[in-house]
């Protein structure tokens, strides 16, 4: 009886493991101007929050430096994103940002 509820919740498991989706992270550039202008025209955005509200779980969000408008309130909370600040728009990494 044990090896057959051992065998069942092995079985429960493997079903619920092949049905999630993988998730495909990726990053969001924000800036203005001519920033980030090698990087894919879906994947920039020119304000923080679109960018906020674009994002899915896993994806970063790269904001280059400079002045933007916050004319709404955002949450990242549900969506476990992670954003950087202060890069000059050519960066290919975080550790690549001015100090």
């Amino acid at each position: 009886m044990k090896t057959m509820n051992f065998l069942l919740k092995c079985a429960l498991l493997a079903a619920a493991i092949a049905g999630l989706q993988p998730v495909s992270a990726k990053v969001l550039y924000v800036g203005t101007g001519t920033q980030w202008s090698e990087k894919p025209a879906e994947d920039k955005y020119t304000t923080p929050t679109l960018a906020f509200a674009a994002a899915a779980a896993g994806d970063e969000i790269w904001i280059a430096g400079g002045e933007y408008e916050v004319a709404e309130r955002f949450a990242l909370s549900n969506k476990l994103a992670s954003f950087y600040g202060s890069f000059a728009g050519t960066e290919s990494s975080p550790e690549e940002r001015q100090k």
